[in-house]
């Protein structure tokens, strides 16, 4: 009875991150959509609901690691659940296209905080918690586009009808924070990974050194949780060459194993808000081509074909689709 109560609240905590996942993404995928709506007779074009749509999310995830952590996770779903609604209301019952636009930078804003806080709260569950955020979000794309094509293509639904009847969206990702996904307020810890770990280090002054590959092979071995994870991964992600064994006093990854090591009971998070400025920038450096500039490159094609390519080519749609209807369904 205990097993199958366990696997039902890890499926309702899966669900519950699969849907905050979709509703998140839901906002700002759907502004997309509905950009030749929201600059009907304005000459201009959708481009700029592209750039009003781009620019707030890009701001925020470049900025926020280095201030979002003093608000707690409740106040930040609420932060990003009101700005959503915000961003529908302005997009829905406003005629100026300046606020339309006003609002497509909330659902912005909206959908770049979201990120942020259930991405650092998925550190306090195992890894499926990411796959089913990921999966949400992936999902808001094509779910965002068809229902809004299904609305005012379909049903023959005005556009600020569309939209709308969908402000209310927001609030699922609430009720999945507050209601659905368990609440957690300490990160589990593999504490016998950490004793091995204590057991291997050294102090900070000593002239000794620290197998920190071993350290990382073992965390790996024996934790799943994401939370145990990070920081080693930061030892393994800040030195070339983990696996030699080097001085605790040489790089912040050094500094990580022996924070793991002499802390048990500390989370993650209290290491990183000791990081200084240049140090958090350091962590950035093997990422940045590795990940960050293919994916880049990437999203710059996507968003260039979507605004930029096609909506100079729906006219060989003509006969069976308008303009319109064209660059909704495309989208």
């Amino acid at each position: 009875m205990k097993g199958a109560t366990e696997t039902d609240e890890r499926l309702q905590t899966r669900i519950g991150w699969w849907i905050s996942g979709l509703v998140n993404n839901l906002a700002y995928s759907l502004m997309l959509s509905a950009a030749e709506d929201l600059l009907e007779g304005s000459g201009l074009a959708t481009g700029v609901v592209l750039l009003c749509d781009i620019m707030p999310t890009l701001i925020i995830k470049i900025t926020a690691p280095f201030y979002m952590q003093r608000l707690s996770y409740a106040v930040r779903v609420c932060i990003v659940v009101a700005s959503a609604l915000i961003g529908f209301q302005l997009a829905g019952w406003c005629d100026s296209v300046a606020l339309k636009l006003l609002g497509v930078i909330f659902c912005s804003i909206s959908a770049g905080a979201g990120e942020i806080t259930f991405l650092a709260y998925s550190s306090y569950f195992n890894r499926a918690a990411i796959s089913a955020w990921s999966s949400g979000t992936g999902m808001a794309g094509l779910g965002a586009s068809g229902c809004y094509a299904l609305l005012t293509i379909g049903l023959d639904i005005s556009p600020k009808t569309a939209i709308l009847s969908l402000c209310w969206l927001p609030l699922l990702e609430a009720a999945m924070y507050f209601r659905v996904i368990e609440r957690r307020t300490e990160l589990p810890s593999a504490l016998s990974s950490r004793s091995l770990l204590s057991s291997t280090a050294s102090p900070l002054d000593s002239p000794n050194a620290i197998d920190v590959g071993t350290a990382v092979s073992a965390i790996e071995a024996e934790s799943t949780d994401s939370d145990d994870l990070m920081v080693m991964e930061m030892v393994a992600d800040t030195r070339p060459a983990v696996t030699q064994t080097m001085p605790l006093s040489e790089s912040v990854g050094s500094r990580a194993a022996h924070w793991y090591a002499t802390s048990p009971s500390a989370s993650p998070s209290s290491f990183i808000s000791s990081l200084s400025l240049k140090e958090r920038v350091s962590l950035v450096k093997p990422l940045l081509w590795r990940y960050m500039a293919p994916l880049f490159l990437v999203y710059l094609c996507e968003y260039t074909i979507n605004s930029g390519v096609g909506p100079v080519t729906y006219w060989l749609c003509d006969g069976c689709l308008s303009p319109r209807d064209a660059f909704v369904v495309y989208n």
